[in-house]
């Protein structure tokens, strides 16, 4: 009886056990599984790239990674999507990034490293200064065979923020080949050309993804660039895109993103049409709210310098400058934007020619402080009149192309203009003509509140030391308070 017993007990047992067994291995299929589903999620979300769908990518990966799974594949799409967040939308993830860049090398046993985790490498390297590391990371990345569109994406990005703009174009297109409905390399793709210059060729990226992801935010915005810069050149007036301002003025809080892109786009929309008081209030707006992304950081500077506010756009570049290369074209331009601010003659930047409309202004000022009248017209021909037609800065400053004579663009100035911008381009008529008396009055008015009213110090001490009198240290408090580097104030 007992050995029977005995007999049954063991047979109860191995039954037992292969129940467990087959429970066990249940459980396990369903939870690989439901990674893999899941996965399959964050991927998709990181395809399509919008600052929306990275969010839900962060946040499936993290409830999949928590759940303490065992495989490399979703911690490193974990660590692109965060890497993603941080480089193109300014977002605080480059530490998550790098957590669950560990993680997915934790994970690898004797199989390699995922493209998404070594592109994540690439770029977690990029945003904390480590260029040539970065560049080292990617390029490795990118030599890898198969599903390496990540790796691409990352080349890209990182030389993009190198300044170098054909290889950043190469490295996208190489991404958009592999993996044709991966919307990140098209978007970042999209925003190179806009920096070459090849407007047309964003747009039509662009108009396909926003008709594809209309919630996209960052295509409408980048899309809204290449609109404006059709604009200035084909003579075609259009207002702000409606659907944007639709994003835009949603309640509720916003993404500093979406708040500084929106800024950005108000502004320079303003500019150009000689709104100058909202073209400050959303150049500040922008100043304010603008993330860690260097080339949104160079364009607020560009745009606070343009306004006067000099001080408030070296603060930006010096940040940008932290996350990209000085020869990067955004930030190229806003270091001129600040030099020019300060009072110091420049160039514009050798072999980089202006794209929109505020760096048409800004190699045009560049012209008049190097070489006078002659070089402004030079660059303003080359312009054309369509495009000074189409920018009240650019018109105000075709006055000082010829001096002496009315400006060559049909039109009176629009009611609009800036005043103390207006009377600094009067007075440096007036100062050109040899009127010393009408040069220190209107350059009385241009102390301040503008992009040249440092240049305006100096006329106007100079002119008044011709006339044998001497400024009021008061008058320059307005310009002290905007732009304290300012090389003409008086001590």
């Amino acid at each position: 009886m007992i050995r029977g017993t005995t007999r049954g007990t063991a047979g109860g047992l191995a039954v037992i056990a292969v129940l467990a067994l087959g429970i066990s291995l249940l459980v396990s299929w369903k939870r690989r599984s439901a990674t893999r589903q899941l996965r399959g999620l964050i991927a998709a979300e990181i395809d399509r790239g919008s600052l929306v769908g990275l969010g839900r990518a962060q946040v499936i990966g993290r409830r999949v990674v928590l759940a303490g799974g065992d495989d490399a594949e979703s911690p490193a799409l974990l660590a692109f999507a965060n890497a993603l967040l941080a480089t193109e939308f300014g977002q605080g993830t480059i530490d998550e990034a790098e957590f669950a860049a560990a993680r997915a090398e934790e994970n690898l046993g004797n199989h390699p490293a995922p493209a998404a985790s070594m592109a994540a490498r690439a770029l977690v390297a990029l945003r904390a200064g480590q260029r040539a590391r970065a560049l080292e990371l990617a390029t490795a990345a990118a030599a890898g065979t198969g599903g390496r569109h990540p790796a691409h994406c990352a080349l890209g990005r990182v030389r993009a923020a190198g300044g170098d703009l054909v290889g950043a174009s190469h490295a996208f297109e190489s991404a958009m080949v592999a993996a044709p409905s991966f919307l990140p390399a098209k978007l970042a793709w999209a925003e190179v050309r806009l920096d070459m210059g090849d407007a047309a060729a964003a747009q039509a990226v662009l108009v396909a993804i926003v008709a594809r992801a209309p919630e996209d935010v960052r295509a409408r915005l980048l899309l809204e660039e290449a609109w404006q810069m059709l604009a200035a050149t084909s003579g075609a007036t259009r207002p702000v895109d409606a659907a944007l301002e639709s994003v835009c003025s949603q309640n509720g809080a916003l993404a500093p993103y979406v708040v500084a892109g929106c800024a950005l786009a108000w502004s320079e929309h303003a500019r150009g049409q000689g709104d100058r008081l909202r073209a400050e209030a959303e150049a500040q707006t922008a100043g304010r709210s603008v993330p860690d992304e260097p080339r949104m950081l160079a364009r607020a500077a560009q745009l606070l310098a343009q306004q006067g506010l000099v001080d408030r756009a070296e603060k930006l570049l010096e940040r940008a400058t932290r996350l990209a290369a000085p020869q990067m074209p955004a930030l190229t331009w806003a270091r001129l934007a600040v030099t020019l601010g300060h009072g110091r003659a420049a160039t514009a930047p050798p072999g980089l020619r202006p794209t929109n409309g505020i760096t048409r202004v800004l190699a045009a000022r560049a012209a008049f402080a190097a070489g006078g009248a002659g070089s402004l017209a030079a660059v303003l021909d080359r312009y054309g009149a369509q495009t000074l037609e189409n920018d009240v800065d650019l018109r105000l400053l075709a006055r000082l192309a010829a001096p002496g004579a009315a400006p060559k663009v049909e039109g009176a100035p629009p009611p609009g203009k800036p005043p103390a911008a207006a009377a600094y381009v009067e007075g440096m008529r007036a100062r050109l003509a040899g009127d010393s008396m009408s040069a220190a009055l209107h350059l009385s008015h241009a102390l301040g509140g503008h992009a040249d009213a440092c240049r305006a110090a100096g006329e106007y001490v100079a002119v008044l030391g011709a006339l044998k009198r001497r400024a009021d240290g008061a008058s320059f408090n307005s310009l002290r308070a905007e732009n304290q580097a300012c090389v003409n104030l008086p001590p």
